[in-house]
């Protein structure tokens, strides 16, 4: 389920969307239930479409998410409420390389950023890309209000671009209170093979069979000091890689403040798979992943320490990501008071769980 109001045929609306259920059983984890916890884990429902007789297409997507962790035992604060909304103007009729999209959208900050959830060879995004979103966007998944070109230009090694603006509205520190611009731009560039052939706000996972191809991926964003609020930074790299069966990705970002003792720190992510099929659309695929974070500046008071998490398992797709079951172990390590960037508790999950999830998309 790759949102993008681009991709829209025809100008008849489309309804689509995803469900997953997931259950947890903690290992050696402090602080948390004991025995295998089995919960609704999210909801995604969306209606795309264009309008007719103009070069315009729009995008709405609702979604109810098991968001109630209060402390990592409790699955019961539920709620739907909108997820993205976007339109998007092909400036270019004949070709896609120049489109403009204005709405609140996911941010173009990294390749876990810019990829759906529903094609993930691992159980969830790294962490790593919530840490990125929160620090420069104010909320976990960086969904804000903005303005954005792109296109895929069709050369001798295809780009994909993404340049735009996204506002954090409610931006507060000791000395400012106010809505932040933050400044983006991201490249792909398509070594190898077409990874895409039209242009998309999001990626999607590999898909077993597929042809094989090599992208990289640069991303810059700043965001301006002023009323006496440092300037935020980040700056990144990516790559992608597949072939007929294996499939990689890794990316590595720096960001912070811009001033000389200010808060700075690194996070990525690297995901490693490997299909086999079994039989007629059913496709077996093991896979391991880790996403990493560090704090650079030791002598910031706040968000320091590392955390990270490693996992593998195995996915076993019936029809593609449409029916999806995915069995997976992950162990995870923080220090310091770094999560506070993600809430407001410290890590209390040392160690490691096996989780389950099915997902069904239509």
């Amino acid at each position: 389920m790759v949102a993008s109001a681009a991709d829209t045929k025809g100008n008849a609306p489309i309804v689509y969307g995803g469900l997953q259920f997931r259950g947890d059983a903690p290992i050696g984890a402090q602080d948390t239930i004991s025995g295998f916890t089995p919960y609704f884990k999210r909801l995604r429902l969306g209606l795309k479409g264009k309008i007719e007789s103009l070069p315009v297409c729009y995008d709405i997507m609702l979604h109810s998410d098991c968001l109630g962790k209060d402390d990592g035992t409790k699955y019961d604060s539920i709620k739907i409420a909108v997820w993205h909304a976007f339109a998007t103007v092909k400036l270019m009729p004949d070709n896609e390389s120049l489109n403009l999209t204005v709405g609140e959208y996911l941010p173009q900050l990294s390749r876990e950023c810019a990829t759906s959830l529903f094609t993930l060879t691992s159980i969830e995004k790294g962490t790593s890309a919530s840490y990125l979103r929160k620090f420069l966007l104010g909320k976990t998944n960086g969904i804000q209000p903005g303005m954005m070109l792109g296109g895929l230009l069709n050369t001798p090694m295809p780009v994909l671009y993404h340049v735009g603006c996204q506002f954090y509205p409610n931006y507060q520190n000791l000395k400012y209170k106010g809505s932040l611009p933050l400044f983006t731009g991201r490249t792909t560039l398509m070594v190898v093979g077409q990874e895409v052939s039209k242009y998309k706000m999001l990626f999607a996972g590999v898909e077993h069979g597929r042809k094989p191809f090599v992208s990289l991926g640069v991303m810059g964003a700043v965001s301006p000091a002023f009323h006496q609020k440092p300037g935020m930074f980040a700056v990144g790299v990516d790559i992608a890689a597949a072939t007929g069966s294996l499939s990689f990705s890794a990316e590595n970002s720096y960001y912070g403040f811009n001033q000389k003792n200010g808060y700075k720190s690194i996070t990525g992510v690297a995901h490693l798979a490997n299909a086999f099929s079994v039989g007629k659309n059913r496709v077996v695929e093991p896979a391991v992943s880790y996403w990493w974070y560090r704090t650079l500046n030791t002598q910031v008071k706040q968000y320091t320490g590392t955390d990270g998490e490693w996992g593998a398992g195995v996915n076993y797709y019936i029809s593609a990501h449409n029916l999806k079951f995915q069995l997976y172990y992950n162990n995870r390590n923080a220090s310091g008071d770094n999560m506070a960037l993600i809430g407001n508790k410290k890590i209390t999950t040392n160690g490691g769980s096996v989780s389950a999830l099915v997902q069904l998309m239509f």
